[in-house]
């Protein structure tokens, strides 16, 4: 159906940039919404976003080449793969717009899949844009096997 259902379920935003996927996540009755960037001037607009529009969301600087780092300073300190329960921490992953360079595609791809193998995330979801107008697309494609 192309939708991706969010209310009452946490999600983790990977490259939020200005927030737009993780406030509307937020927007849209998820549980709990973590947006994280590599940028820290992009989590403090996100932050000044999220109080001038009335939408709870947390932020955290998260780089996918220094994954442990950032899970270890996610809010409530996030490096557990799993709730006392034994869910995972967040239901789902994030991604909208945030493979440019090659180089992007095996970031994302080893931080996803690092997430997901560890239990961090029950699933992922990532939306690209058009392989023939962003080499970091069209190498993700590649990467996961997909016709571009």
């Amino acid at each position: 159906s192309g939708e991706v259902l969010v209310e009452v379920r946490r999600v983790l935003e990977l490259g939020c940039g200005l927030g737009l996927v993780g406030l509307a996540a937020a927007r849209a009755g998820a549980q709990r919404a973590v947006l994280t960037d590599r940028d820290a001037e992009l989590l403090r607009a996100v932050e000044a976003s999220a109080a001038l529009t009335g939408v709870e969301v947390e932020v955290a600087l998260l780089d996918w080449d220094r994954l442990e780092e950032g899970l270890a300073a996610l809010p409530g300190g996030g490096v557990e793969a799993s709730t006392p329960e034994g869910r995972p921490v967040f239901d789902t992953l994030l991604g909208a717009d945030i493979v440019y360079e090659e180089a992007h595609a095996t970031a994302l791809l080893e931080a996803m899949k690092h997430l997901l193998r560890r239990g961090f995330a029950a699933e992922a979801v990532l939306v690209t844009g058009s392989p023939a107008s962003r080499d970091g697309v069209a190498a993700l494609c590649r990467l996961l096997g997909v016709s571009e």
